[in-house]
């Protein structure tokens, strides 16, 4: 089953958001399964390995290859489910083959847009948290002191 470009399309208020990705989930549901249930597999391997374990570093060293994997099978389900998405809005029917062909052309796309934000949010927690703590270490270092002190105990250079 198919939604209408114009049906997808059109402006809406939250009620009918959700009513709407409900209508295009439901009436596809099967394609969607079949989309997402590849990230089923790696889940039960990872909670099995997980338990296995009593040392929290060979856990870790273990389980560091399988979440990055975990993490590259949740991208391109993603990338699958919107290109599922694009053709259900195009007028033809979501198939996984087709989807997830979409999601591999695409996948080092993703992977620099994933590195980009993670980038952009480490930029932020730097500024956000650092440059605070960097006025307050001035401050503490200049507190009670001359004018001429505290030129040279923020200066780069040797102090005389």
């Amino acid at each position: 089953m198919t939604a209408p470009v114009d049906r997808l399309r059109q402006q809406r208020d939250l009620d009918g958001i959700i009513r709407g990705a409900a209508s295009v989930y439901l009436g596809n549901v099967w394609p969607f399964v079949r989309i997402t249930a590849v990230i089923i597999p790696l889940g039960v391997a990872a909670a099995a390995l997980q338990a296995g374990f009593d040392d929290p570093l060979a856990e870790s060293l273990v389980l560091l290859p399988v979440n990055l994997l975990q993490a590259v099978v949740n991208l391109l389900v993603a990338a699958a489910i919107i290109a599922a998405i694009s053709h259900i809005e195009s007028g033809r029917p979501p198939d996984f083959s087709s989807a997830y062909d979409v999601a591999f052309e695409r996948f080092w796309t993703l992977v620099g847009a994933l590195l980009r934000v993670a980038f952009h949010v480490m930029l932020l927690a730097v500024t956000v948290v650092g440059i605070p703590w960097a006025v307050q270490r001035i401050v503490r270092l200049v507190e009670g002191r001359h004018v001429g002190e505290c030129t040279r105990a923020v200066s780069l250079g040797p102090h005389p």
